[in-house]
């Protein structure tokens, strides 16, 4: 099995947040990956996310941070990420998105937030590797 993880963290309200993602984010997916089967992915990543603002939370810091991350695992591409970051890909020269922002401006976002109480939100897209 082969695999990889790569992260963008945009710290807000310092770089508390960005600096405890990129720290913990790749290790916290990961061994949520190990626990189910290949055909939950997305649960795994979303779970690892969730581990990681929880874990964040009690450690009693200010601030946030946006990320995408990317996980190359046997052959497919998971993309993901919390807030306005966001990954693209090139296809045949013209920029396509692999996410979502998270932004108060979609409608569909601004009903979540007035309807959940949350502290991440994550869309996650899997993409087979050319």
């Amino acid at each position: 099995m082969s695999q990889a993880f790569f992260g963008i963290f945009d710290g807000h309200g310092g770089t508390k947040a960005s600096e405890f993602a990129a720290c913990n984010l790749e290790k916290n997916v990961l061994e949520e990956v190990v626990k189910r089967d290949e055909s939950d992915i997305e649960e795994a990543v979303k779970h690892g996310y969730l581990k990681t603002d929880s874990d964040f939370l009690k450690e009693d810091l200010n601030g946030g941070s946006c990320c995408v991350t990317a996980l190359i695992r046997n052959g497919n591409l998971v993309m993901s990420n919390a807030g306005d970051s966001r990954a693209v890909i090139s296809r045949g020269g013209a920029a396509e998105a692999l996410t979502s922002d998270h932004k108060p401006s979609r409608i569909d976002e601004k009903e979540r937030i007035e309807t959940e109480v949350i502290n991440l939100v994550m869309m996650i897209a899997i993409f087979p590797c050319l």
